[in-house]
């Protein structure tokens, strides 16, 4: 079996991802996502909430998300 698994291509169990099965939205969804945060930051700034912080690196930020990430908006 892992001579199977070493044959498959990099990105073979990730949907979403990169590769000749990419989703097809996955380039408007990007957009749109920039487009939604732009329009959330145009309004409110983000500032670091008092309290104790979670510094580990996410590397996959659409599937993992930090565990104490905590974020306080201010009008601007």
């Amino acid at each position: 079996m892992p001579e199977r698994a070493a044959a498959l291509p990099r990105w073979a169990f990730a949907g979403f991802a990169n590769g000749p099965r990419q989703c097809v939205g996955a380039d408007y969804a990007r957009a749109e996502a920039a487009i939604a945060l732009a329009t959330v930051l145009g309004r409110w700034q983000p500032v670091a909430a008092p309290g104790p912080a979670d510094a580990r690196p996410v590397r996959l930020a659409t599937v993992l998300r930090p565990h104490r990430l905590r974020l306080r908006m201010l009008s601007r």
